[in-house]
């Protein structure tokens, strides 16, 4: 989920502090801090769910690093406040997949750079 990656990146530590900032090579950095956090379900993406922001949700299927719940989640809460919102589901790509799937000599793995581009091309009109 590249806007979820994005997403972290700008509002999460920002809003959880700068004891948050940590490794950034590191995978475990979001989540020691985030369980560090008081209300870690707050945290949650699903809780920033916005009718004004079109999101395009990416998601690899053999992702384990992020679930399909997660995806199923926020989906369903930007539709619940009246967004709308796409989602490309890629099979065989992880976590990591999609965003290699952007670079040239990945793409062949999903079509993540096109689907990125038709999205951007759509809302930006």
């Amino acid at each position: 989920m590249v806007a979820v990656t994005n997403w972290w990146n700008t509002t999460s530590q920002r809003r959880l502090g700068e004891n948050c900032r940590g490794d950034r090579s590191s995978t475990s950095a979001p989540k020691g801090c985030v369980g560090a956090f008081p209300d870690p379900q707050a945290t949650q993406p699903v809780h920033f769910a916005r009718a004004d922001a079109p999101p395009l949700l990416l998601w690899g299927e053999d992702d384990d690093t992020v679930g399909p719940r997660n995806i199923e989640g926020l989906e369903r809460a930007i539709r619940e406040v009246g967004g709308a919102v796409e989602t490309r589901r890629y099979p065989g790509v992880d976590h990591i997949d999609i965003l290699l799937a952007l670079s040239r000599p990945f793409r062949e793995r999903a079509p993540v750079l096109a689907d990125v581009t038709a999205f951007a091309q759509r809302v930006a009109g």
